[in-house]
């Protein structure tokens, strides 16, 4: 697949997101079910003291996967903040080296909901900060 397609840059950004959402699951211990690309890896909620629900991570859609972290968090008393960074930096490179790229990953298809891989995403991230009550930052 050509990384530098509107489907490559798709592909690894929503890697890079799987990659971060699994990356959290383990630091806050939440139990993992699914892989991300380079780690392979399933753990299983079997015998967990703390019976905290299991982030799903699927391969090809982190919007997915980006819903089970906030189902589970939600279910806990602990806030999710969620700090975007360097948006501005890619979106600029892409309008000025590649403006048809540009316009299919940032603006995608004028009234075609989830042309534009970054709308989704944050649409994915609007949606989510009604599950918690001034833990979601966006």
């Amino acid at each position: 697949m050509d990384i530098l397609s509107s489907e490559g840059i798709r592909q690894n950004l929503y890697s890079e997101i799987n990659k971060a959402i699994f990356k959290f699951a383990i630091k806050y211990g939440f139990p993992v079910v699914g892989e991300v690309d380079e780690i392979d890896r399933l753990d299983s909620i079997e015998g967990r003291k703390d019976k905290q629900r299991a982030i799903y991570i699927t391969r090809n859609d982190a919007l997915s996967s980006f819903q089970s972290l906030v189902i589970a968090v939600s279910a806990t008393s602990t806030p999710l903040y969620l700090i975007i960074d360097e948006y501005d930096r890619f979106a600029n490179k892409l309008l000025f080296e590649n403006r048809e790229l540009y316009g299919s990953v940032v603006m995608g298809e004028s009234g075609k909901r989830g042309s534009s891989v970054l709308s989704s995403i944050f649409e994915a991230v609007k949606k989510a900060s009604g599950n918690f009550s001034g833990g979601m930052f966006r």
